[in-house]
Formats: structure tokens, sequence, C-alpha cells
């Protein structure tokens, strides 16, 4: 948190199971006045966001017990419809394609 603040303004829940690409991408929004909290799995932030308020909710696309799809889905019928961004790998083209239809996503 900057000095000066007391509290930042939007909670955003980054959900990843690489810690360090969680961690940088936290503070690249804390940068902006936004607060990251980490989940390392799918099934991890079902368990947060039930138990939590957050703003916006940004994924990765591959991780092991839930994929990001399968979250976002997962979100939207039981929880809420959250604001969402998807981290897809730009290394598989062929989830990339996927992922650009939904046109919230950008490569990590």
């Amino acid at each position: 948190m900057r000095k000066g603040y007391i509290m930042l303004t939007k909670k955003i829940l980054i959900v990843d199971d690489n810690p360090n690409m969680s961690t940088l991408l936290s503070d690249i929004l804390e940068i902006f006045d936004f607060q990251g909290f980490h989940a390392g799995d799918g099934n991890e932030a079902l368990d947060q966001l039930r138990h939590g308020k957050y703003d916006m909710v940004f994924t990765d696309l591959r991780m092991p017990n839930m994929d990001g799809i399968d979250l976002l889905k997962a979100i939207k019928l039981s929880i809420r419809n959250y604001p969402w961004w998807l981290l897809p790998d730009i290394q598989r083209p062929k989830r990339k394609m996927r992922c650009s239809r939904r046109r919230r996503w950008f490569p990590k």
C-alpha cells in the first residue's frame, strides 16, 4: 500500500497457480490503487468469493483442479456475475482463440 493511503479502493481476486505471477500482478494493480488477493486454483477462488467481497476476478486459464473457463462458469452459476479478466497462456494458440471470443483477456 502506498504511503499516506488508508485503504485501497477496489479488491481484486487474482487466481493463478503461479505465485510469482500473482504477486507481480498484485504489485502492478497496487500502483493503480487496487488491492490484490490471491487464490492458487479455482476451488480456492470459489471459497474466497463465497466468504469475501471482491470487485473483480482475474484468473489464469490453465490451472490444476479447475481451469479459468470452468471457474468463470461456476462463479456465474453459484455466486454472482463478477467482472473478470482471463489471463491465457499465449503459447497455446487454440486456447487463445477460444478466449478471444470472450473479449476480456490479455496475454501474460
